[in-house]
């Protein structure tokens, strides 16, 4: 039997689809083990939450501030944002199935109560104060042919 991942961490959590591992150490700060044992991200995190399998995206919050990393640490997005991805259930679109990366290409971001957009590679599509709080219309890049705009719901 090999050894992974030795005895170091307070919890390990299997990563499905990929096989790697988000731990946690001794004093809760988060990061993710290859399957290889090799540390892909460093435990530096409060928290770490996969938010796309496929193309291996990864919410990071620290200190309440989130961002974006893929499943090799890189940054995508930096951690100065107050929230990522809409609010569940606010907003009622089929269409979007992952709040947080909207039709598998923009992210949602959201900085003093202003909404922002910003594409899977980083690149800021809309800046923060284009919005505050509706995504309608949805910027072209975002949208594929067959997808329709995201309107939000009247409570």
């Amino acid at each position: 039997s090999n050894v992974i991942i030795t005895a170091r961490y307070k919890s390990i959590e299997y990563i499905e689809g990929n096989g790697d591992f988000i731990v946690t150490t001794e004093d809760n700060k988060v990061g993710i083990i290859g399957n290889d044992g090799i540390t892909k991200v460093k435990p530096t995190y409060d928290s770490i939450q996969e938010i796309d399998k496929d193309i291996g995206l990864y919410l990071v919050i620290s200190n309440n501030k989130q961002g974006v990393i893929n499943r090799n640490g890189k940054i995508i997005i930096y951690q100065d944002y107050d929230k990522i991805g809409l609010e569940s259930g606010k907003y009622d679109d089929p269409n979007v199935t992952n709040r947080y990366l909207l039709y598998g290409t923009c992210i949602p971001v959201k900085l003093n109560n202003k909404w922002g957009i910003i594409d899977k590679d980083g690149n800021k599509i809309v800046p923060e104060k284009g919005f505050s709080g509706r995504f309608h219309p949805l910027p072209t890049e975002c949208l594929q042919p067959t997808t329709l705009q995201i309107r939000q719901k009247t409570v």
